[in-house]
């Protein structure tokens, strides 16, 4: 008896047990031993040392059950409770497969949607020819043809999924890994805010302001200038990168004369507020209302609260009201704030800066 029940697992036990052992525990719950039977449905519902039996293992803890043993009873409804799992991730497989040969046919007459979607049947296992490379070789093709739709697809798509399903980390992984060849292929602002977005909401990956940043970074030196605000609010803050309130400067400065409000009024902020010993009232002024001429309403809003402050009479606003915000208009640089700016188009090359 004592050599039996050293085969009952112990709670939490990593154990692994032999194929004698499993005879040894098999025959013990044969003979009328629920204990055994018990340790046996442990034993292969989790595979410890021999190959995993679902089936097998809920037919033994099911006869401990009705030996009275209560922890086998609580492992039968487990053990039913994968099974049900399992046939509900069956049952969803094999419906997107009736759908896949008309989705790879898609793909190969050029429609980047359809590409998106067999490469993402790939990491769930209804492609046959599943794996990394499978998923890959589809991701390259559909942002060949159209990587913004590429970026954007895969996550509608992981929406759409049954969630049995969605739980999957490969299935997770898709997604980020589109985004990524989207911006590899030159997918514009879209597909570069939604991978920066990606690394800050931590659903597709874990949570990673520095990569965002980085993604914001390539975009901004790219002449993406609706991503720039946040780079350049990103150096004087200096939480993902050491605090450089000249290149920050310098930075916004380019962004602002090609065109990103955001960056315009990011510049009269720092003038306002003093960032890095910048005081200067009048060149906040003049940053406030070149955002205002490019219809930026929160800089309009500054500009006439800074020319109140000044004593003058404000202009008529460019627009009703002023936009807040947080992250720019409290720049001392500890709040945060927006991540990317309006439009999606890049923006023509950055003009020389003008003296203000």
């Amino acid at each position: 008896m004592l050599a039996f029940l050293a085969l009952v697992p112990a709670p939490g036990a990593a154990q692994t047990y032999s194929a004698e052992d499993v005879a040894r525990a098999e025959r013990a719950c044969q003979q009328g031993k629920g204990e055994m039977c018990y340790a046996l449905a442990v034993i292969l519902g989790a595979g410890q040392g021999v190959p995993r039996d679902l089936p097998r293992a809920a037919s033994v803890a099911q006869r401990g059950c009705q030996l009275g043993e209560a922890r086998a009873c609580k492992v039968q409804q487990q053990l039913a409770r994968i099974q049900d799992t399992q046939q509900e991730q069956e049952v969803a497989r094999a419906e997107l497969k009736e759908s896949l040969a008309p989705i790879l046919e898609q793909c190969e007459q050029g429609v980047a949607g359809g590409c998106v979607a067999a490469a993402f049947y790939s990491t769930i296992g209804v492609d046959e020819k599943t794996g990394e490379a499978r998923m890959n070789q589809y991701l390259d093709k559909a942002c060949a043809q159209e990587p913004v739709l590429a970026c954007k697809f895969s996550k509608e798509l992981y929406g759409q999924i049954p969630p049995e399903l969605q739980q999957k980390m490969d299935a997770r992984h898709f997604v980020l890994r589109a985004c990524e060849k989207a911006c590899d292929a030159k997918g514009g602002l879209p597909a570069r805010t939604t991978l920066a977005a990606l690394f800050r909401e931590g659903k597709f990956a874990p949570k990673d302001e520095a990569r965002a940043f980085a993604v914001e970074s390539k975009a901004c030196e790219a002449g993406y200038v609706h991503v720039c605000a946040n780079v350049g609010v990103a150096y004087t803050r200096g939480e993902v990168t050491p605090v450089d309130v000249p290149r920050a400067i310098r930075i916004l400065t380019q962004a602002c004369k090609g065109g990103g409000s955001l960056s315009c009024r990011t510049m009269g902020l720092i003038y306002a507020q003093g960032v890095g010993g910048t005081k200067d009232l009048e060149q906040a002024l003049s940053w406030f209302q070149q955002g205002c001429q490019l219809e930026d309403k929160g800089s309009c809003a500054k500009a006439q609260e800074l020319i109140r402050q000044l004593g003058g009479v404000p202009p008529a606003p460019a627009g009703e009201g002023g936009t807040k915000n947080p992250r720019l208009d409290s720049l001392q640089l500890k709040d945060s704030g927006p991540r990317q700016e309006d439009g999606g188009t890049k923006s023509p090359a950055p003009q020389r800066p003008e003296r203000n």
